[in-house]
């Protein structure tokens, strides 16, 4: 699925086929988002790539995140890993005074999604008041030639002290 603005974003993750696949972004694509817009991604089903592309936010997103990685499916299959979750994007938010909320939230606020294998690569995430967070269940995440700026905010949050942080891998 190509995926070339925010709608087409929008609609691709709203009615996804049966099965696996992948939305693409176009290349050197910038698509804008405001305060009501955040999307979530289920990556047993779906994961997203461009070429050298961006996402950027013009106001803090008004659900708490802007890009929420869930996974469904059972973790204990190792060999879901094949496909990064995100590769060649780069979110961001306001460079100067970051933007209230979460960049990325891995995981979610309760037990039921099994977030674990995720993997980051070839892009970056910067301009919210935390980077990247990871919430219940996130675990195994590898982060590839994936740059995480601090301008000032944080970084990395991890919420939860349990179901957590398990093996994290930063290239």
């Amino acid at each position: 699925i190509e995926a070339k603005a925010k709608a087409t974003l929008g609609a691709a993750l709203a009615s996804l086929p049966a099965g696996v696949c992948t939305i693409r972004l176009s290349k050197d694509a910038e698509i804008i988002c405001g305060a009501g817009d955040s999307f979530i991604f289920d990556i047993s089903r779906v994961n997203l790539v461009g070429d050298h592309s961006t996402i950027r936010w013009t106001a803090a997103p008004t659900a708490g995140y802007a890009l929420s990685f869930i996974h469904t499916a059972d973790f204990t299959a190792r060999y879901q890993l094949w496909r990064p979750a995100m590769s060649g994007v780069s979110i961001r938010g306001a460079i100067y005074a970051p933007l209230a909320g979460i960049g990325i939230r891995i995981g979610q606020t309760d037990a039921t999604d099994l977030s674990g294998l995720l993997r980051f690569e070839n892009g970056g995430i910067e301009g919210f008041a935390t980077n990247a967070s990871f919430e219940m269940g996130a675990w195994r995440t590898a982060f590839r030639d994936f740059h995480l700026r601090l301008n000032p905010g944080t970084a990395i949050n991890q919420v939860p002290t349990w179901a957590a942080g398990e093996c994290m891998v930063f290239e």
